[in-house]
């Protein structure tokens, strides 16, 4: 099943199956922040243990047009692979913290919920 909201389906289709491992084939990662990725599988896994994947995807998934109505971009933004660092603080419960390191930011539920390879 295809769709441009992944978490929706996922619980949609985790909710009517019983055992399956269902999971996102590529959450387009440029499209949303790092912390809603943490914050949306996380929430689905605490509901759901041990059935939730997640699989980002780099591409922008459309034209740019699209692309930029989707998320809108600001100079400066981090590129592909700083946005990944910041999910899998997140996603590893270390969080991150804000540029003059006043405030630490985490993912509820999120943390710890989604790496399965050693958290």
């Amino acid at each position: 099943m295809a769709s441009s909201a992944s978490p929706i389906v996922i619980g949609r289709v985790v909710s009517v199956t019983e055992k399956m491992r269902i999971g996102s084939g590529a959450m387009l990662h440029s499209h949303y922040s790092p912390l809603s990725v943490a914050e949306q599988l996380g929430t689905l896994e605490t509901s759901l243990p041990g059935r939730i994947d997640l699989g980002l995807g780099r591409a922008p998934g459309t034209d740019q047009y699209s692309a930029n109505v989707l998320r809108h971009r600001v100079a400066g933004e981090p590129v592909f692979d700083a946005r990944l660092e910041e999910l899998i603080a997140y996603l590893y419960g270390t969080g991150t913290a804000t540029k003059n390191g006043s405030f630490s930011i985490h993912a509820i539920p999120g943390e710890k919920k989604m790496c399965q390879f050693g958290c």
